[in-house]
């Protein structure tokens, strides 16, 4: 049904249900439905159509680690690594998208220390971090430092972000 305008002045809102009283000069006769948009190339949008986010669910890896680690992207974007000496934290670049369309991607780390706690983390060189400080966990037994690592294609390196550390870890 189309909106029309009326002769009355224009009427302020103040909230609350107020059907068939004339807002800014227009009164709708019928409720109006809006059809959602679906996704490109058609089809209803709640059939889980989206070519970018159906069966969207992130994917975790745990693992404890000593020396050169590599995170892969394409695995997971959780990773939990608990440290057991000295590591050094190598990523992988993400593959190209397709159709040069430049995606973004999240990758979340969270690095534990062990019972023992007091070891060291390195990054990789293609980590840009946000404050220029590369995030690691403190020394102390089972702390632990979160990370969010971000990549543009257009960027074509990692942003890092420092999310929080020395959080306790609930008995």
């Amino acid at each position: 049904m189309p909106i029309e305008r009326t002769s009355a002045p224009a009427v302020p809102r103040t909230g609350g249900h107020n059907p068939g009283r004339p807002i800014l000069g227009l009164r709708a006769r019928d409720r109006v439905e809006r059809p959602l948009a679906g996704p490109p190339g058609g089809g209803a949008p709640d059939q889980g159509e989206n070519p970018v986010l159906a069966g969207y669910s992130e994917r975790a890896v745990a693992r404890t680690v000593a020396g050169p680690v590599t995170l892969d992207g394409a695995a997971a974007n959780v990773f939990h690594l608990v440290l057991e000496g000295d590591a050094s934290v190598g990523l992988a670049p993400p593959p190209a998208s397709a159709g040069g369309d430049n995606r973004a991607r999240t990758v979340s780390v969270f690095v534990q220390q062990d019972a023992a706690g007091g070891h060291a983390l390195t990054w990789d060189a293609l980590v840009a971090w946000n404050d220029g400080l590369a995030a690691g966990p403190p020394p102390q037994p089972e702390a632990f430092v979160v990370v969010a690592l971000q990549w543009v294609d257009s960027l074509g390196f990692w942003v890092g972000f420092h999310r929080g550390d020395n959080r306790e870890v609930p008995a």
